[in-house]
């Protein structure tokens, strides 16, 4: 039997269960409820988009297979050289690496820009002189900070121009040409700006970005237009007298290339035409996958040229 004072704190801890903790279970356990059908919707909304994903790609794919055909997309999606046959078993024989092919060349001695020495006198648990000495040298490949490349990189130049009159021709002389436009910018930007757009295919967009994010230097995409117009005209004359030479050369080959450039108009492919005797190459940026380029590209066979050979 209970006595009065048991039933009395069973009572009491009834009460405070009921008053202050199932409160916040019942709180608790709603919050979950709601957690969980939060959860089981979005899981559900996933599914459809990943479904709806997987259904855009293969469409995509099948778009690829019109337009390029299925042996351009396995070159243009072949990263790793396949290991090569091995012809005695009729299997593939896989070639490991070597541990030092995944290790970085160590630099020669004009490359290196400094020097850290730490010298070891003492063991340094008991202060025991060291004997018997050695140096191990390593080391250790970075770039400058992003302040320093910054403050190095760019450079403005004042250029103070003196002009005077001559009485005798009657003419005001200066000591040079008076550049139109009082901020124009160098040599070595326009250069930039031709390997940044050419070489590693960005857009004006990323030129203008890359310019101003590593060297600080604020350009315009009008500006980039108009250095790259620029240093096609002074490229030209090399670009006729390449082609030229190529049009009057024996034998060449040119061919239809996989590189990608990002140009709007006649198409975005590359073609290559090399000589067979002489080492000279001439690139065409921006072209379509059609015939009359491959024409454009040979010549005139009435000219002499017929032995040229192409791979379309």
């Amino acid at each position: 039997m209970l006595n009065y004072f048991e039933i009395k704190r069973r009572i009491q801890r009834l009460t405070n269960y009921e008053n202050s903790l199932y409160p916040k279970l019942r709180e608790r356990s709603d919050r979950l409820r709601k957690e969980n059908r939060t959860l089981k919707e979005e899981n559900e909304k996933l599914r459809k988009e990943v479904k709806q994903i997987e259904k855009l790609l293969l469409e995509l794919e099948e778009l690829r297979e019109m337009v390029y055909g299925k042996k351009q997309i396995e070159r243009r999606n072949k990263k790793v050289r396949l290991p090569e046959k091995d012809y005695q078993k009729g299997e593939k024989s896989i070639q490991k690496r070597s541990p030092e092919s995944y290790r970085r060349a160590v630099p020669g001695p004009e490359e290196i820009t400094g020097e850290l020495r730490f010298e070891l006198a003492v063991c340094p648990d008991c202060g025991e002189n060291l004997s018997e000495k050695q140096e191990h040298v390593s080391y250790r490949e970075d770039l400058n900070d992003l302040s320093m490349l910054l403050e190095t990189a760019k450079k403005v130049t004042k250029r103070i121009i003196e002009s005077g009159y001559c009485g005798h021709c009657r003419k005001r002389k200066r000591a040079m040409e008076i550049p139109k436009q009082t901020v124009e910018i160098g040599r070595n930007v326009k250069a930039m700006i031709v390997y940044l757009h050419v070489l590693l295919g960005l857009s004006h967009k990323e030129v203008e970005s890359h310019l101003n994010s590593m060297y600080g230097f604020e350009i315009s995409e009008g500006m980039i237009s108009r250095s790259l117009e620029e240093q096609s005209d002074l490229l030209r004359p090399y670009y006729q007298k390449i082609y030229q030479n190529l049009l009057e050369e024996k034998g060449c080959h040119y061919d239809e290339t996989s590189w990608d450039v990002q140009i709007n108009g006649e198409g975005n492919f590359v073609w290559v035409k090399t000589g067979v005797d002489s080492n000279e190459v001439l690139f065409w940026f921006g072209r379509s996958r059609g015939k009359s380029v491959a024409e454009k590209l040979r010549g005139d066979p009435r000219e002499g040229n017929v032995k040229d050979q192409v791979g379309i």
